[in-house]
């Protein structure tokens, strides 16, 4: 009987680890960047449509969140080298506090890329990013959301899913749009 006991928790076991494997080497997809439209620390409409053809970061965070705060200096050092390359991060406020509680925030941490407030829900609801912060989305240039993180990054490894994003060559359907042309 103790061979046999032994034998089925090694099968659980090594089903367990086949089922982790896979579920951690496949290429996520969580299908398109939600179409929603936030506005930012000016009172700007901000329409995730536009970004269509651009590596975008989506991060949930907010002000009071320690490791949200640890991630910044990450992303406006990302920012600075991969902004002129086809790369935006948008940052959505979750703080309860809105513009009041952000913007002494960002100005003070010299946060350089866009912030924005979701204060309906929309994003939240359309991204479904779970209740925990910080929450990062990856989406490619065809406007497809790669991978979700939950919990803070490194930079190095926010810079490889980004260098592998940007190293991907725009879709066809994009590159008619911003006036291309086909090879």
């Amino acid at each position: 009987m103790g061979k046999l006991a032994g034998f089925f928790w090694l099968a659980a076991l090594v089903l367990v680890l086949v089922g982790l494997y896979l579920s951690c080497s496949r290429s996520e997809s969580y299908g398109p960047m939600p179409d929603v439209t936030l506005q930012d620390l000016d009172g700007n409409d901000v329409p995730f449509a536009q970004l269509k053809g651009k590596v975008v970061l989506v991060n949930f965070w907010a002000t009071w969140c320690p490791p949200c705060r640890g991630e910044i200096p990450s992303f406006i050092k990302l920012y600075d080298a991969y902004g002129d390359k086809g790369f935006v991060i948008v940052g959505i406020a979750v703080d309860r506090g809105g513009k009041k509680d952000v913007a002494p925030f960002v100005e003070k941490n010299g946060i350089n890329y866009p912030i924005v407030f979701d204060p309906e829900g929309k994003a939240e609801h359309a991204f479904n990013p779970g209740n925990a912060i910080p929450t990062t989305f990856f989406v490619g240039r065809n406007g497809v959301i790669r991978r979700k993180i939950v919990g803070p990054r490194s930079y190095k490894y926010f810079e490889k899913e980004i260098s592998k994003l940007l190293a991907e060559p725009m879709p066809p359907a994009v590159s008619e749009q911003k006036g291309e042309q086909k090879e």
